[in-house]
């Protein structure tokens, strides 16, 4: 008998080596046949792809993504088709500069800043695009001819395109939540309650018709299987126990006359942006104090406005995002790592069920972690519960000053803190196991028999 492992279409999220959710899909999907897996998904989320898991990418581009006028004479446009690794190039339509770069400049920055928040608080955004099946896609589609349709949504235009996707293809869905967006999407405007209805019967008819549904945590799992009734199986953020190990931190000692080095790495944006900044007040107000404490932020945002503002703050040092192969080696050069998270109310409901893909990372490192989140977070739960970091709950200065004045003396505390994390990470982010479950989850849904399905790790 001819042994077959299913042929997956992935729809909105592409892999690549510096967001979350790219890195989380590479990690689940590594090891997977590249002639088994392909990507279909949109200009702006095809930046900077990943061809060591996956090498057929389509870009949803100008003959599918439509615009209404008069958005479409606004907006940037993506030309669709088939990226390769030798070209690895993502082509935008430029809005021509017929009145200059000056002027050019303002008009984009009042579209960006003012025209379009304006339109989503009124409630049309969710009327300004649509994507559609264009003949160019169909053709791929053929050509590829998936097994298994693995999507992430997170919008009624995603919701309806991938009804229609499955409605073409006839293959079964297999829906992984990455964040509670349902919670947000809509939460302001005179339409508000419109939308929320008009979205939460979308997506209650999406899951009603996938075949398989994931989630990003066991909180997630358990909120979604309330609300939905529906079953849900948990995905996170696996880790290569092998690649890290050998440089995972062994000694937690840090020399009176050494500073005191505190790292976050990753987006400074949605749900954590206001949290670093607390944090940086706090460094701020110890090395006033006359503590020997930095905090390094390695981001891809380091040019934001939201970053720039970090600078004023003494100890606080701004830095490029490094490569993530880098990133093992570079943790455990840290005495102590920070997972923040936004106490917010809008905040809370869109990350309350997420995991951070860094946590498993950091944890594995060895390097003690400082949890900085409302106390209601899957995160913060699950940090308290088993014990692998500091966990603050609290937003007021000195409640933080003290948690970090005592990660600071108490080298005891951190050698624990390091230790749990690390052992616990190695017994339940072991990638091997955790691809496993997840390749004979997406088998489970395949027409195919079980003796049919090779392994492939």
């Amino acid at each position: 008998m001819i042994k077959k492992i299913p042929k997956v279409l992935i729809f909105g999220q592409s892999f690549n080596k510096n967001t979350g959710g790219g890195i989380t899909l590479g990690n689940l999907f590594d090891g997977w046949p590249k002639d088994k897996i392909a990507v279909a998904n949109i200009g702006h989320g095809m930046r900077d792809v990943d061809f060591s898991v996956c090498v057929n990418y389509y870009l949803l581009g100008k003959n599918e993504y439509k615009w209404m006028f008069p958005f479409n004479k606004l907006q940037r446009h993506f030309e669709s088709g088939v990226i390769t690794p030798n070209t690895n190039n993502v082509t935008e339509n430029k809005i021509s500069n017929q009145t200059g770069s000056v002027t050019l400049n303002t008009r984009k920055i009042f579209i960006e800043k003012v025209f379009f928040p304006f339109l989503h608080y009124m409630g049309f955004s969710p009327k300004m695009s649509k994507l559609i099946l264009s003949s160019s896609f169909k053709t791929w589609l053929d050509r590829y001819q998936p097994d298994v349709i693995y999507v992430q949504v997170s919008n009624l235009e995603a919701i309806n395109f991938v009804l229609e996707l499955k409605a073409y293809l006839k293959k079964p869905v297999i829906l992984h939540m990455m964040d509670d967006w349902p919670a947000v999407i809509s939460s302001k405007g005179p339409l508000k309650n419109y939308w929320n209805n008009k979205i939460d019967k979308a997506l209650k008819n999406l899951l009603s018709s996938c075949s398989l549904l994931m989630s990003i945590s066991h909180a997630m799992t358990e909120e979604y299987q309330q609300r939905f009734g529906l079953k849900f199986t948990a995905f996170h953020n696996p880790i290569n126990i092998e690649n890290w190990l050998p440089f995972s931190k062994n000694n937690w000692k840090v020399d009176t006359n050494r500073e005191f080095k505190i790292l976050y790495t990753g987006r400074i944006g949605t749900a954590n942006t206001d949290s670093i900044k607390k944090i940086a007040i706090a460094i701020d107000s110890l090395c006033a104090e006359g503590y020997n404490i930095s905090l390094d932020i390695y981001s891809p945002n380091i040019d934001t406005e939201h970053a720039k503002g970090l600078k004023v703050f003494n100890g606080v040092n701004l830095k490029k995002i490094v490569p993530h192969h880098n990133i093992p080696a570079l943790l455990p050069q840290y005495d102590l790592l920070v997972l923040p998270l936004d106490f917010d109310s809008k905040s809370i409901k869109f990350a309350r069920l997420s995991m951070p893909t860094k946590a498993s990372e950091f944890m594995i490192s060895g390097t003690p972690i400082l949890v900085f989140a409302p106390q209601q977070t899957a995160l913060a739960k699950y940090a308290a519960k088993e014990k692998w970091a500091y966990v603050v709950t609290d937003t007021a200065e000195e409640t933080i000053k003290n948690a970090l004045k005592q990660l600071i003396k108490d080298e005891s505390l951190r050698a624990v803190l390091g230790n749990r994390a690390k052992t616990l990470a190695a017994e339940t982010e072991d990638a091997q196991i955790i691809r496993k479950n997840f390749k004979d989850a997406i088998c489970s849904v395949c027409t195919f028999k079980k003796t049919d399905i090779i392994n492939v790790y």
